[in-house]
């Protein structure tokens, strides 16, 4: 995971990029957990009765030092 924080600090976002950070907070330990999307690859497109959504969803889990293990499912 060091590598990928090296490689990602290599390559900032740029300013108007296409990345939404997300921050969720666990209910049951109250550990935050962080991810990313990415606008341009990362939604799935819902077409309905004359309109489009787009859509995410992802499971997130914190991190080895907290013993919970509960995941958290962001919409």
């Amino acid at each position: 995971m060091r590598f990928l924080d090296k490689l990602r600090a290599l390559f900032p976002p740029q300013p108007g990029s296409s990345r939404l950070d997300v921050a969720v907070r666990c209910n049951r330990c109250g550990e935050v957990a962080r991810t990313q999307i990415d606008l341009h690859s990362n939604l799935s497109v819902r077409y309905g009765q004359g309109s489009t959504h787009y859509y995410w969803r992802k499971g997130l889990v914190g991190s080895a030092q907290n013993t919970c293990s509960q995941q958290i499912i962001v919409e």
